[in-house]
C-alpha cells in the first residue's frame, strides 16, 4: 500500500525535471512539430546558409533536421543528403562519405533505382574523387553503371539518364588520373550519349585533345539531340570543326624572327642542300579550344552531320541570338576564328571586350595569353598573371600565365618552373605541356624536349602538335627519316595544318625528294588562310625553291614574285629571283636582282659571291649580244 510522503519532505529534483519535461513535450513541442513550421524554418535556414557559403550554420541546422524528421521519410532522406552535400562543399569529404554509408545507402551494393540512392552514390563518388580515393570512386560508379548497361535511347524514369550521364562523367575524370585514355574517352562518350546536355563531358573530350580527327568527324551522329537542345548540337559542331587538332599558329613560342620554317639561305640557291640544321623553328602555344569557318568542312562531312540540325524553318536561331547579345562563348569562337586567319589584333579586341565584362572567364584565357604573347604585350600579360595568381593560385592556368610571361621575356629556365607547376596541378592542361617542351627546345635540350613532347602525345592523342614538335627536334638534330615519320603521325591526327605540311615538305626537300616536297608545299599553299602573312610568305618561298629544283624556273619566279607582294624589302626574295634568272642564263636580269638584294642586305656573303659569279659570266658574253639586247 502506497503511502503519501510526509508534508515536510523535500521534493525529488529528478521527479520535478521529469514532470516538467513530460508537460512541455505534450503541450508545446509536439504541437510545433505537427504543423511543420519548425521543419520548414530549419530547411530555410539550411538553404540560406548554403547560399551565403556559411557551412557551419548549414551543418548545424541540417543536423537538427535529421533528428526532428521521421526515420525513413522523404524529409529525413532529404536532410541526410543535404548534410552530406554541405560537408562535401565544406571539403569534409570523409564525413560526407560516412554520413551516406551510415544513413543514406550502402555504396558497394546494387539498389533499386531511386533519385535518393542515385544522388547519394554520386555525391559519395565525388567526395572520393576529390579526396584521391580513386579506386573506391571507380568501384562505386561502376556498380551503378553495370546495373544500367542498356541502350541510352530507350525510355527511362525522369532523371535517370541525367544521373547515368553524371556517373560516366565522374568515371572518366577518375580514370584520367590513371592515364587510361581509352576508357576515359569511352566514359565521356557514354556521358554524352546518355545526356547531350552534359557540357563538361563534351568539353573534356574535345577540349583536352582526346580524339583524333577521324574520331571527331562522326561522333555526334551517335548522340541523340531533341528539339529542345538542337541549338546545342549546332554549338558542338562549331567547336568540333574549329578544334579538330587545331593549334593557334602564332609566334607565341618563338624566339626567332620567322614563325614558319624556311629553307636556309645557302640552301635557297645552291644545287645541293646544305646539311646544317635549320635554326628557325615553328614553336607555338596551343589552347584547349578553337574555331574556324564551316568552309573547312567537306560536303560529305557536312551531310553526315546535317541530320543533327533542325529541318524546320521556324527553329529559333539561338546561336545567332547569343552572338547578337555578345555572349562570351560566342565571342570567344569569333576571336579564335580571327586568330586562325592570322588576325590577332582584331581577335585581341574581342577578347579585351570579354575580359572587360568578366575578368576571370577562364575558357578564353589560354587564347588571350597566346595573343598577348604574339603581340608582345608584356605589361598586360604580367598584370593578367598577377591577378590570376592572387585570385586563383590553385588553378593550372594561373601558373601557366606566369610561365608565359617569363617565356615572352626569354627567361626560359624560370618559365619552365611555372609550366611544370601548372602541369602538376592539372595533368590534362595541354598548353602547359607544349610550352614546357618549347622551353627545353629553345635551350637546345633536345632529349628533355622530346621527352615532354612524347608525354604530351600520350596524354593528348588528338593533339597533333606533340608529334609535330618531335619531328622538328629530330629534323634539327639532322635525323630527317625519323622526323618524316613524326610528321606523318601528326598528319594522321590532323591533316589541315598548313604549317605541318610546310615542315614535312622541307624534310622531303632535304632528302632530295622534290616531287613529294612539291605536293606538301602545294597542300600548305592551299590550306593557308591568310595570303598576306609572313607565314604564307615562307610557304611561297619554299614552294618556289622546290619549283627551281625541278627546273621549272618560270613557275619558281612566279612564286617568288608573290612573296614580293607580301614583303617588298626582303633581300632573300630578290636573291632567289636573281639566282633563278642566273640559272636561266639571263645574266643581266640576275645582276639587277642581286644588286637589289645586296642593297637591302649588304652583309649577305652569298649574294656578294653570286654577284662575282654573274660578273664573270657577263664578261664571257660576246659584245654583239649586248648590242643586240640594247637595240643599238
Amino acid at each position: 500500500m502506497n503511502k503519501d510522503p510526509p508534508a515536510n519532505a523535500s521534493p525529488n529534483p529528478f521527479e520535478m525535471v521529469n514532470s516538467y519535461s513530460q508537460n512541455y513535450s505534450h503541450c508545446n513541442f509536439v504541437k510545433k512539430l505537427t504543423d511543420h513550421q519548425l521543419l520548414d524554418k530549419l530547411k530555410n535556414s539550411v538553404n540560406q546558409a548554403i547560399t551565403h557559403k556559411n557551412y557551419v550554420n548549414a551543418i548545424f541546422y541540417a543536423d537538427k533536421l535529421i533528428s526532428l524528421s521521421i526515420d525513413g521519410s522523404d524529409c529525413y532522406k532529404e536532410a541526410i543528403y543535404d548534410l552530406a552535400n554541405i560537408c562535401y562543399l565544406d571539403r569534409q569529404y570523409s564525413r560526407c562519405i560516412q554520413l551516406i554509408e551510415k544513413h543514406g545507402c550502402s555504396l558497394n551494393k546494387k539498389h533499386p533505382y531511386s533519385v535518393f540512392t542515385e544522388k547519394c552514390q554520386i555525391l559519395a563518388a565525388q567526395a572520393m574523387l576529390d579526396s584521391n580515393k580513386i579506386e573506391d570512386c571507380i568501384e562505386v560508379l561502376q556498380i551503378g553503371i553495370k546495373e544500367m548497361n542498356k541502350d541510352p535511347n530507350e525510355d527511362y524514369p525522369d532523371g535517370q539518364k541525367y544521373y547515368q550521364s553524371f556517373r560516366h562523367l565522374l568515371l572518366g575524370k577518375a580514370l584520367e588520373t590513371q592515364e587510361k585514355n581509352f576508357h576515359v574517352i569511352e566514359s565521356y562518350k557514354k556521358a554524352l550519349e546518355w545526356n547531350p546536355e552534359n557540357f563538361e563531358a563534351f568539353d573534356r573530350l574535345f577540349g583536352n585533345y582526346l580524339l583524333t580527327q577521324e574520331e571527331k568527324k562522326y561522333f555526334l551522329a551517335d548522340v541523340n539531340f531533341t528539339e529542345d537542345n538542337l541549338w546545342l548540337s549546332d554549338y558542338y559542331i562549331l567547336r568540333i570543326y574549329g578544334e579538330v587538332g587545331q593549334v593557334l599558329e602564332g609566334k607565341v613560342a618563338l624566339s626567332q624572327d620567322e614563325p614558319c620554317i624556311k629553307i636556309s639561305n645557302t640552301e635557297h640557291f645552291s644545287d645541293e642542300p646544305n646539311e646544317e640544321n635549320p635554326k628557325n623553328q615553328h614553336l607555338t602555344f596551343i589552347v584547349p579550344a578553337s574555331s574556324q569557318d564551316h568552309e573547312n568542312i567537306s560536303d560529305r562531312e557536312w551531310k553526315d552531320l546535317s541530320n543533327l540540325k533542325s529541318q524546320e524553318e521556324n527553329h529559333p536561331p539561338i546561336l545567332e541570338i547569343l552572338k547578337q547579345n555578345n555572349n562570351s562563348y560566342m565571342m570567344l569562337l569569333e576571336a579564335e576564328k580571327l586568330y586562325h586567319k592570322r588576325n590577332p589584333s582584331e581577335a585581341y579586341e574581342i577578347l579585351k571586350a570579354i575580359f572587360d565584362e568578366d575578368l576571370y572567364f577562364f575558357s578564353a584565357i589560354p587564347l588571350y595569353i597566346a595573343i598577348m604573347t604574339e603581340l608582345r604585350k608584356v605589361s598586360e600579360l604580367y598584370m593578367l598573371a598577377h591577378n590570376l595568381v592572387c585570385s586563383s593560385s590553385g588553378s593550372a592556368i594561373s601558373w601557366y600565365a606566369v610561365g608565359a610571361y617569363y617565356y615572352l621575356i626569354k627567361k626560359y629556365d624560370v618559365s619552365r618552373q611555372y609550366f611544370k607547376k601548372s602541369s602538376k596541378i592539372d595533368q590534362y592542361f595541354a598548353p602547359s605541356w607544349i610550352a614546357l617542351g618549347h622551353s627545353y627546345a629553345l635551350n637546345e635540350e633536345a632529349d628533355l624536349a622530346m621527352s615532354v613532347y612524347r608525354t604530351t602525345a600520350r596524354l593528348f592523342p588528338g593533339c597533333h602538335q606533340a608529334n609535330q614538335c618531335i619531328g622538328m627536334e629530330y629534323f634539327r638534330l639532322g635525323n630527317s627519316p625519323i622526323a618524316l615519320i613524326s610528321f606523318n603521325q601528326a598528319l594522321k591526327i590532323y591533316d589541315n595544318d598548313a604549317f605541318l605540311h610546310n615542315e614535312k615538305g622541307i624534310v622531303l626537300f632535304r632528302e632530295k625528294k622534290y616531287d613529294q616536297a612539291e605536293q606538301s608545299f602545294f597542300t600548305a599553299y592551299t590550306l593557308a588562310e591568310d595570303k598576306n602573312s609572313k607565314n604564307f610568305e615562307a610557304i611561297l618561298m619554299n614552294f618556289g625553291h622546290c619549283q627551281r629544283k625541278l627546273k621549272r624556273y618560270d613557275e619558281a619566279i612566279m612564286y617568288y614574285e608573290k612573296c614580293l607582294h607580301i614583303d617588298q624589302e626582303n633581300a632573300d626574295t630578290f636573291g632567289a629571283i636573281g639566282f633563278t634568272y642566273h640559272l636561266k642564263q639571263d645574266f643581266r636580269t640576275a645582276m639587277n636582282y642581286y644588286n637589289k638584294a645586296n642593297f637591302l642586305n649588304y652583309n649577305d656573303q652569298f649574294i656578294q659571291k653570286m654577284i662575282e659569279c654573274v660578273l664573270e659570266d657577263l664578261s664571257q658574253v660576246p659584245i654583239e649580244d649586248f648590242i643586240q639586247e640594247a637595240g643599238v
